[in-house]
């Protein structure tokens, strides 16, 4: 996380909770990228994890990215301890939570088949910490 830190122009969250049994991918566990390429702008920091299902992985997604087409339609907001949280349902399962602060927005994505449980999700969002040190560059 520190070296994508420096990658980035926005505050880092990072995860002081995981689901449990859950631990970082095997393979690439942080990625920094841009979400718009041909632009090179809108960069983002994915933070992926193994639940211990196969082929079950849950992620945290951050990026500088204010009107992300992800972010439109949430199905209800939740003020918790001076946040706010937007919520995305399939069905009664939470399948997204997103943290917008300090311009930028953190989305907890729940596993393709929604594995983790609704309180689990809520959970990790709110164990979301600034990463401490400083914001990169553009």
């Amino acid at each position: 996380m520190r070296s994508a830190r420096r990658k980035v122009p926005f505050r880092l969250m990072n995860p002081t909770v995981l689901a449990l049994g859950s631990s970082p991918d095997d393979e690439v566990p942080v990625r920094v990228y841009y979400l718009n390429p041909k632009q090179k702008r809108d960069r983002t920091v994915r933070l992926t994890y193994e639940t211990g299902t196969i082929g079950e992985q849950y992620g945290i997604q951050q990026t500088d990215w204010k009107d992300a087409p992800v972010l439109d339609g949430r199905n209800t907001r939740q003020f918790i301890k001076g946040r706010t949280y937007d919520l995305y349902y399939s069905g009664a399962k939470l399948h997204m939570v997103v943290l917008q602060a300090d311009g930028a927005s953190y989305w907890v994505v729940n596993t393709l088949s929604n594995e983790l449980s609704n309180e689990t999700m809520l959970a990790i969002a709110k164990g979301l910490k600034p990463l401490p040190g400083k914001v990169g560059r553009r």
